[in-house]
């Protein structure tokens, strides 16, 4: 039979044993959630299209729409990316940012035929244009919006240099 001591320190140990497996199923979930959270960052593989590359771009998707309209645009992702062609892989899609927007209309973010650009990320679009001398492109499902021609003092394909300034 057992003494107490024994008995206590199996018991101890038995634990011991419990909570290492609890802190290993937490590791894992940890792992997961992070994984999670950086999802968006990861490089992808991107189709040919027709637009050139490399190119500068903001693609939008619906996230979610309301409970009165589930194919409204209530909650949107604006991905902002660079896309080149890779030595090896063919295409690839390079995340730069992401921009969660929820609420308003429900409209998808396109007006008078142009794609509305989130503020944060439209600026740095805009700066990179200049400063790595790529196109860059708003896009929403099928409207496509050439931000070089939209607004030729950022065109990628222009100088962009002020008065009295030297390059």
């Amino acid at each position: 039979m057992a003494t107490v001591e024994e008995r206590m320190a199996g018991l101890l140990d038995a634990k011991d044993a419990e909570l290492d497996q609890l802190r290993t199923k937490i590791e894992v979930l940890q792992d997961k959630l992070d994984d999670e959270k950086w999802r968006w960052a990861r490089h992808t593989k991107a189709a040919e299209d027709a637009l050139p590359v490399p190119r500068l771009e903001i693609r939008y998707r619906r996230v979610s729409g309301t409970w009165r309209n589930p194919d409204a645009w209530e909650t949107k992702e604006a991905c902002y990316n660079l896309v080149y062609r890779h030595l090896v892989d063919g295409i690839v899609t390079v995340p730069l940012g992401l921009t969660r927007v929820d609420g308003g209309t429900g409209a998808p973010p396109v007006v008078n035929g142009e794609v509305v650009l989130p503020y944060r990320d439209g600026a740095h679009i805009y700066h990179e244009m200049m400063t790595l001398g790529l196109p860059g492109f708003a896009i929403c499902g099928d409207v496509v919006t050439d931000l070089g021609k939209k607004d030729p003092e950022y065109s990628w394909y222009k100088p962009h240099q002020k008065e009295g300034t030297k390059s």
